[in-house]
């Protein structure tokens, strides 16, 4: 694993990296059957294109899978350079199924992967997803293939996390009793930023706040006469219509006055959104305003700046390619790279690995914080000529992202250093996998689940599922107590079995597949009947017969 700074070119370092292990005899003979740069996004794979054209590779030295069935063929092809296109597979387990690990056991093999977390969004949250770990993983447990040859994983991230560093990084002593993990090498934030290989992002964060409409007192001149307070969660506050409607007020505004004529009348903003909804509401706004504004003769001439919306296919929702006049999102990545401005609203996309030199100004109405953070404020630190700075306007609630940044600057603008402890996890795992064997729940309803599990003809009788999620049902809401300290060990247990299996060797029974699954269908049903939206916040509310973003 390698640490280097967001914006320091490592496509660069990829392809020549690339070029060096292909190349790479030991008598007579290649160290390494195949190479392969694994991309997740439709701007990195053009970006490979790019970099393999200046480097004299012509389209012929390598090929592309994008499905298992091109995936396999290639793995046969004399072709020895392979471009894996993430995007297009969906889920790397879906590219290293059983039948293809048996034929990548017979070579030895380099991954190369620029940027080794990718961004995963859910209906409201989202999450950074290990492309280490998604990779690795299976050579981990197909343990009953034999393999003569050990592949090669090379990633680059800008910001590695304790497991990432304790599985892929290098052991580098004690400090206090302490194990150390570090980086194999490193170019930090930091020596980026002082050999002005980057900007420093840090440098404009200009916060916005931005209030929430209630109903006005009946006496506007007294106001209220006690502060009033409500709690909201954060969907309602994000996809408050006239709160958006106001913000978006705001940022057409900003774009024609003080983004657009940046970096010689040539610089572009990105917008990212709590959630589609969100998303869809602020294109509309922020177009209807735009729309006016250029009308003005002196912002005439941005009146072709596209205006366009980005994420991931939602059934609730309509697509991103009816808002973007039938662009695809790989047309509308390659026109906001040709336009002169433009403003690009993101959900959960284009927020790791996106390079565009001249993006400027990001503007946040969601909350960020750790990788995200970074991953988020590193799209506007790219150098070019005439730009000297970059903005990160936030509207998060209370400014939360203000602190959030800098937290997560200090924390991986330098070589991050883990000192995670492995060990000390495995031995509060074994305590909770004994607790949880001893539960009520466990001993109730185990036996039941595995009787079921084991048995095809229950299997596939819907009734024997049903009859035993009813009886767990009811167990749940007569037992409150136990069942909620259960589902607390539950999930303490699955959040130390992902973070240290793999890293040191468990014993099978730790992850034996009835015990994981018959937890997982408790910890559903429990969430089931205890679904709340989102933690609420008590939020002051008062009037000050004042004009603004309320």
């Amino acid at each position: 694993m390698l640490q280097y700074a967001a914006g320091f070119g490592k496509s660069n370092i990829i392809g020549w990296t690339a070029l060096q292990l292909k190349d790479l005899r030991r008598n007579g003979e290649y160290v390494y059957d195949k190479i392969m740069i694994v991309v997740d996004r439709l701007q990195l794979r053009s970006q490979i294109d790019s970099k393999m054209l200046n480097m004299n590779i012509d389209n012929r030295m390598y090929v592309e899978a994008n499905n298992k069935a091109s995936f396999q063929k290639a793995l046969e092809s004399d072709t020895r350079l392979v471009i894996v296109n993430l995007q297009k597979f969906g889920a790397v387990a879906e590219m290293l199924a059983p039948d293809t690990m048996q034929k990548l056991s017979q070579l030895r093999i380099v991954f190369l992967i620029d940027e080794i977390h990718r961004s995963n969004s859910g209906e409201q949250h989202e999450e950074m997803v290990n492309i280490f770990d998604e990779l690795q993983t299976p050579f981990d447990t197909q343990t009953s293939l034999f393999r003569t040859k050990k592949n090669l994983i090379i990633g680059f991230t800008a910001t590695p996390d304790d497991h990432t560093l304790a599985r892929f990084g290098e052991f580098s002593g004690y400090a206090e009793s302490e194990k150390l993990w570090v980086p194999f090498d490193s170019y930090t934030m930091n020596e980026a930023i002082k050999d002005k290989f980057v900007l420093n992002p840090l440098k404009n964060i200009i916060p916005v706040a931005s209030k929430l409409g209630f109903n006005l007192p009946s006496n506007k001149q007294e106001g209220f006469e006690q502060p009033n307070y409500t709690d909201v969660d954060k969907k309602q506050i994000y996809e408050e219509r006239e709160r958006i409607k106001e913000i978006a007020k705001y940022i057409a505004d900003l774009l024609v006055k003080d983004v657009y004529p940046k970096i010689r009348g040539t610089a572009k903003a990105m917008l990212a959104m709590y959630s589609i909804k969100a998303a869809i509401a602020y294109k509309q706004a922020i177009t209807k305003n735009f729309q006016e504004i250029v009308k003005q003769n002196k912002y005439a001439k941005y009146a072709k700046a596209p205006i366009h919306i980005v994420y991931s296919s939602n059934q609730d929702e309509q697509s991103a390619t009816g808002l973007n006049d039938g662009l695809t999102e790989e047309k509308v990545l390659e026109n906001f790279a040709l336009e002169k401005n433009g403003l690009i609203i993101v959900v959960a996309k284009l927020q790791t690995g996106f390079d565009e030199k001249r993006l400027h100004t990001l503007f946040l109405d969601k909350e960020i914080k750790g990788i995200s953070a970074i991953q988020a404020i590193s799209r506007v630190n790219r150098t070019a000529k005439h730009k000297n700075e970059c903005k990160i306007v936030d509207f998060s609630y209370n400014n939360v992202n203000v602190q959030n940044i800098k937290e997560a600057f200090e924390h991986f603008s330098d070589v991050v250093v883990s000192d995670f402890d492995p060990f000390s996890d495995k031995r509060i795992l074994e305590l909770l996998f004994t607790i949880l064997k001893k539960s009520d729940v466990y001993e109730e309803f185990f036996n039941i689940f595995v009787a079921i599990a084991n048995d095809v003809t229950k299997q596939n009788n819907p009734e024997n599922h049903l009859d035993l999620e009813s009886s767990i049902e009811k167990y749940i809401e007569a037992n409150p107590k136990p069942t909620a300290d259960t589902k607390a060990k539950t999930a303490q247990y699955f959040t130390i079995l992902n973070r240290i299996e793999y890293v040191i060797t468990l014993e099978a029974k730790y992850s034996e597949s009835n015990l994981l699954n018959f937890l997982r269908l408790f910890n559903k049903i429990y969430n089931q009947l205890h679904r709340t939206d989102e933690v609420k916040d008590a939020i002051k509310v008062y009037f000050d017969n004042q004009i603004g973003i309320y």
